[in-house]
């Protein structure tokens, strides 16, 4: 038996499902195979009801980010404050952090982003001991907030310590795998993907409606190009009959922009073991081109595969789940930057529900996620 002290900023039920998902899965798996496993995480964001993570024994610091009518009012922490305004989280917690580091005398610690600020525990962690979970590369997309030279600069020193401190460094996909070593030339770095949760039981015994439904769950950002994929589709609702359901926290600036299609309803937030349960025909992973794109994996497009629906996904054809729902099969996959073929995948999709032949995703095994720990497990 091993002991593993996990340290992340969400964890169920505080945050959202697509930020705590990844490493409740992880920490779960640890747990099964007989470890002991310790959880350090933040109470103050946004509680969600789930019956998710009442297995841990969890350390909670309690805090709130800073506020971000602070951080618009005094423009020049745009360009000087760094990481993130959820530094709060380590400004709090660092002195309990490195009390706990000698008495539970953890094997390993698992630190994992986002926020990038949350990878500042490692400082305290030896590097025999440090596991550290980048997810997505944050010096190379929108989500690293770095708006000037100073950041840049403080970013790309704090990423290249924590590459060459830690054990191993966990990134998503191999493109973000070739990126850091390439830019850096160091470290010992594993591709730990998103995986789908193989405990989920399907009934796949729902009732077809007389109109196709299509859900979009999880946390909805303008990088999603939601828009972007309405407005492709807005002139085939004339003659076909859809409606397309928003599940999840959703941001002010874009619901007005998405919310004037009229085959789309926002049906508000949901816990992700009562997916299974909604009414629907098809999935919908949506992403727009942005800095850094090409890198990113979202959570649900590995989540999604374990409730054996049909996945519409419109994301741009350089992006790395474009290959991974390629090498899937039996994705309705159309490049987000191409409103012809997003019609055209979308008819098919339309026309395969209306004659009761929709495809459903083939070569999941990859992301199960039993497979792709018990491989992981190997490295420790």
């Amino acid at each position: 038996m091993k002991k593993f002290l996990i340290v992340s900023y969400y964890f169920p039920p505080y945050g959202p499902p697509v930020g705590y998902l990844r490493i409740y899965k992880i920490a779960k798996f640890l747990k099964i195979k007989g470890n002991d496993v310790l959880i350090f995480s933040n109470k103050g964001e946004e509680k969600i009801e789930t019956n998710l993570g009442k297995e841990f024994n969890i350390i909670w610091i309690e805090n709130e980010p800073i506020n971000k009518k602070i951080k618009d009012k005094f423009k020049f922490l745009k360009f000087i404050g760094w990481p993130d305004r959820r530094i709060t989280f380590f400004l709090k917690g660092f002195k309990k952090f490195k009390s706990l580091i000698k008495e539970y005398n953890p094997d390993y610690v698992i630190i994992t982003a986002p926020p990038f600020s949350t990878l500042l525990f490692s400082l305290f962690v030896p590097k025999n001991k440090l596991i550290v979970d980048f997810r997505d590369i944050w010096t190379y997309n929108h989500l690293g907030l770095i708006n000037s030279p100073i950041q840049k600069f403080l970013s790309e020193t704090f990423e290249k310590y924590i590459l060459k401190k830690s054990k191993i460094a966990l990134v998503l996909n191999r493109k973000a795998k070739e990126y850091l070593e390439k830019k850096y030339k160091l470290g010992s770095i594993y591709v730990l993907p998103h995986v789908w949760d193989s405990s989920i039981i399907i009934e796949q015994n729902k009732t077809k409606a007389h109109f196709l439904r299509i859900g979009h769950f999880g946390t909805i950002y303008k990088i999603q190009g939601l828009d972007k994929f309405f407005k492709a589709i807005s002139n085939l609702y004339e003659s076909l009959e859809f409606k397309i359901y928003l599940y999840g926290l959703i941001k002010d600036e874009t619901i007005d922009e998405i919310m004037k299609f009229p085959f789309v309803e926002y049906k508000g937030k949901i816990p992700f073991e009562k997916i299974k349960e909604v009414e629907i025909d098809a999935f919908l992973v949506s992403l727009d081109r942005t800095k850094g794109h090409e890198l990113i994996s979202t959570n649900k497009s590995k989540e999604l595969l374990a409730f054996r629906k049909p996945i519409l996904a419109v994301i741009p054809k350089d992006n790395v789940m474009f290959e991974e729902f390629l090498e899937i099969g039996n994705i309705y996959l159309a490049d987000i930057d191409n409103s012809n073929e997003i019609r055209q995948v979308f008819l098919k999709l339309y026309y395969d529900w209306e004659n009761d032949k929709l495809l459903i995703p083939k070569n999941i095994e990859k992301y199960k996620d039993i497979n792709v720990f018990e491989n992981f497990y190997k490295e420790l």
